[in-house]
């Protein structure tokens, strides 16, 4: 590793933080030092034909008393050490030297491990993000979303009947950084006005990949966060049916409507984005990609699934419980992991 590359590693884990101002001063001094020393050596290196600097190489006389240090009977002695430990001292300088910057490096592998592709992770994955905000239409807005992420296109017009931008302008995007778990996701914070009002949402981003194994463009993966169209509050309280995006749970909650229904139908307990508190829905065992739902459930995980939510027309629930809703799931359907392997 050259003095160019051991400055840039060590300005990085300054950068980073894992070096104070005091290590990182410290450490480029010795690197810059030790580039001198070795200049410095190479000027006084001795010639390949043997003649070198006088001072450097003594010759002893025959019948002259050799001093510590010269060559005597055709053996070179060992040099006594100095009463200062000075060669010693030397050499465990340059063995903690070269301890320090192997361990600076493997610092900054696990930074860069952990944080991912500084320029991806802060930049590119906000490209998605802004360009599905200020589309002008919902075809715009739909080339944005990750292909195989399980949205049809049907849905953009649901979600957004108004053929406009989602914000008259966006404010921030703070990209969150991505982890050594899914080094091909991150997430992007965005905050927009629109109508005079002020948005905020935390939208997921996937590196997707081509067949070589190519990384490509950033893509937004929409159906990562859970979403309802109408609120399920709304056709809870007023009827109707709201196509949801959510995170469920295999639950064994089966009441009011549904409490005999355990042979037939599957109790999903709704996990989180949603109005209505404890929402349970439940889906009829013999559907189509039912079965699915339940192999990615059966053993305590979450979930996410797509569905049309309506609530049964003859639900009596008194007005103390008007928020504990059960419901009826109907189109339910797995949405796709979370990877890239899915999106290529």
């Amino acid at each position: 590793m050259d003095i160019a590359e051991q400055l840039e590693k060590l300005a990085a884990l300054h950068a980073a933080g894992v070096l104070t101002e005091a290590e990182y001063a410290a450490a480029k001094a010795r690197v810059i030092g030790e580039d001198a020393q070795s200049d410095q050596a190479e000027d006084t290196a001795v010639p390949a034909d043997g003649h070198g600097d006088s001072q450097t190489h003594q010759v002893v006389e025959e019948g002259s008393e050799a001093s510590p240090g010269s060559i005597e009977d055709g053996d070179q002695k060992t040099p006594e050490p100095t009463d200062d430990g000075g060669g010693a001292g030397a050499l465990g300088g340059q063995a903690k030297w070269v301890i320090g910057i192997l361990a600076a490096v493997v610092c900054l592998a696990i930074l860069m491990q952990v944080t991912g592709d500084g320029s991806q992770s802060t930049s590119n994955a906000t490209v998605p993000v802004r360009t599905f905000l200020l589309a002008k239409d919902n075809s715009e807005r739909f080339a944005a979303i990750c292909r195989g992420s399980g949205v049809p296109t049907s849905d953009m017009r649901a979600f957004y009947p108004q053929e406009e931008p989602l914000a008259d302008e966006v404010t921030q995007l703070n990209p969150l950084g991505q982890s050594n778990w899914w080094p091909d996701q991150t997430h992007v914070q965005a905050t927009w006005t629109n109508g005079g009002e002020t948005f905020t949402e935390k939208f997921k981003v996937i590196f997707p990949e081509d067949g070589a194994g190519k990384r490509q463009d950033p893509c937004l993966m929409w159906s990562a966060s859970p979403r309802y169209a109408p609120s399920l509050a709304r056709i809870f309280h007023d009827g109707g049916t709201a196509i949801a995006y959510m995170p469920v749970k295999l639950a064994d909650y089966y009441n009011y409507n549904y409490r005999s229904t355990e042979s037939s139908h599957y109790s999903l307990r709704v996990m989180g984005g949603s109005t209505v508190k404890m929402l349970h829905g439940f889906v009829e065992k013999s559907r189509p990609g039912a079965r699915a739902i339940f192999n990615a459930l059966e053993h305590g995980d979450t979930a996410m699934i797509r569905a049309v939510v309506s609530y049964p027309s003859d639900l009596y629930i008194r007005a103390s419980s008007r928020n504990q809703g059960v419901a009826t799931l109907t189109n339910a359907r797995l949405l796709p992991m979370l990877s890239p392997v899915n999106l290529k």
